[in-house]
């Protein structure tokens, strides 16, 4: 279950994202993995690997299929263990390696293969000294489990080769997720290190990498840099003239609108900042927003302040883009008018 979450952190923030803006990155992407279906399918490929073992497509495609459905299955475990064992053992620079799927649980798949992995890991990088994507590979598996690990070979990562924003906005949803989660380890000074990182990232590729620049605002308003949020508000206006047509157009909408209106309350205009966040959901969306749902930071604050009338009116407006499988628009809108307080959860935090 901790996977699955991870999976929902790092869309959130953005992470997915970054392997598709990396016009950094020059070298022939790889070819889709395998796409698996089902049990009997999976077992077919299986028998397959016995004449081409090296076949690395199928290997990833099992690897996955594994992965989406091993909680409901558990007895796969070791299937799914076997073929990232191969995975890491034999191409370690993989990419897609990265993803969660690709990690393993302690608490589920046991302590000893996520040990046994682990080592696999730290061993590949030792014989790869000079190669990113190993370290950065390894980095992502230790990310839950052992961050102090994950941080130094994402950082090794960073060094060998700076000119990827991926792995400096990976680096910084790194140092997010620490600033928040506490259970294992804290990160000192977490939140603006994530800042550094996703500011090096969009600077690396403005015009590929604007759609940070909302991560960029929401970690300024956080950090109380009131200055780099104007500044903020001011690149997602020019990036939104040149990118109107990207995916993420609709989250640099949105966020130019919260921003705004995040500056009015501290300037205490509790009005302006009614009216920004209505303006917010004339947003076309965006695949972020119409299934996570739209950031709630701003009408919380205006929920404290008794503005429950214009929350109320928000969260009607926001049902034009959130999905009406995920949307919680009239759970929140109802708890509201009960005189209750809505756990927004993680809809505060992005």
């Amino acid at each position: 279950m901790k996977r699955f979450v991870l999976i929902l952190i790092g869309l959130a923030a953005g992470m997915t994202a970054c392997t598709l803006t990396d016009s950094k990155k020059t070298a022939e992407k790889p070819l889709p993995p395998m796409r698996i279906q089902s049990v009997e399918e999976a077992e077919r490929v299986e028998k397959s690997l016995e004449k081409t073992p090296d076949d690395i497509r199928a290997r990833m495609g099992l690897a996955r299929f594994y992965s989406s459905i091993v909680y409901r299955k558990p007895y796969l475990r070791s299937r799914r263990y076997d073929n990232i064992r191969w995975l890491v053992e034999h191409h370690p620079e993989y990419p897609g390696l990265w993803t969660p799927e690709f990690s393993l649980d302690p608490e589920f798949d046991g302590s000893e293969r996520y040990s046994r992995i682990g080592e696999l890991w730290k061993n590949a990088v030792e014989k790869n000294p000079k190669s990113a994507a190993v370290a950065f590979n390894a980095g992502k598996y230790f990310f839950m489990e052992e961050p102090l690990v994950a941080e130094d070979l994402m950082k090794k990562a960073c060094k060998l080769d700076p000119d990827s924003s991926i792995y400096a906005c990976a680096l910084g949803n790194f140092y997010e997720v620490y600033a928040f989660r506490r259970r294992k380890v804290a990160i000192p000074n977490a939140l603006e290190k994530a800042m550094d990182e996703f500011e090096r990232a969009y600077n690396l590729d403005h015009s590929a990498n604007a759609w940070l620049l909302p991560d960029i605002a929401r970690l300024a308003w956080r950090m109380q840099q009131y200055d780099r949020l104007n500044k903020a508000v001011e690149q997602m206006e020019a990036a939104l003239k040149n990118e109107s047509g990207e995916w993420f157009a609709g989250n640099l909408f949105y966020w130019i609108n919260i921003s705004k209106g995040l500056l009015a309350m501290h300037s205490g205009d509790r009005k302006a900042a009614g009216v920004f966040l209505l303006n917010a959901c004339e947003t076309p969306g965006s695949p972020q927003l119409n299934s996570f749902g739209p950031s709630m930071i701003l009408a919380d604050l205006l929920l404290k302040e008794g503005e429950k009338e214009i929350v109320l009116k928000f969260l009607e407006k926001t049902k034009k883009f959130w999905s009406s499988r995920f949307q919680k628009a009239d759970a929140w809108a109802k708890e509201i008018r009960e005189g209750r307080s809505p756990d927004f959860g993680g809809n505060l935090r992005y």
